[in-house]
């Protein structure tokens, strides 16, 4: 009997796109579009080791978030918009260590078909990030 591969990457992500925050300023430190989704299926993403992660219906994300400053530098938020509900599922819902799920959103990017160069820059602005923030 041959082992199966497994392939990393996400199921179809279906979206609707919640009501918008009214903002009254602009900072460049903002998040990049600050506009939530709501999953209207599951999502699996399934890992480089083979093991898969259910993000239920219903989940209520922003999606990756890039500083207006930055975001030139990153992917397009619509392209990599599963990696993003993917570390916010594991930062906020299952309150795994911040930096792992770091590590896991780099993963993701790739298996998305960002190059590595380019996922590898969006983390390294994730834990720059956790850093000022976690101060």
């Amino acid at each position: 009997m041959t082992p199966s591969i497994a392939i990393p990457g996400f199921s179809e992500c279906r979206v609707r796109f919640l009501p918008t925050r009214q903002t009254k300023w602009f900072s460049p430190f903002r998040t990049f579009l600050e506009r939530q989704v709501e999953l209207l299926d599951d999502l699996v993403y399934t890992r480089p080791d083979g093991s898969q992660c259910v993000i239920p219906k219903g989940t209520v994300s922003d999606g990756p978030s890039f500083p207006v400053f930055l975001a030139w530098l990153c992917p397009s938020r619509l392209r990599v918009m599963e990696a993003g509900i993917y570390h916010d599922h594991l930062c906020r819902i299952l309150k795994k260590d911040i930096a792992w799920a770091d590590g896991e959103f780099r993963q993701a990017l790739v298996s998305q078909g960002v190059p590595r160069y380019v996922a590898y820059r969006c983390y390294l602005g994730l834990r720059l990030a956790a850093y000022i923030h976690y101060r």
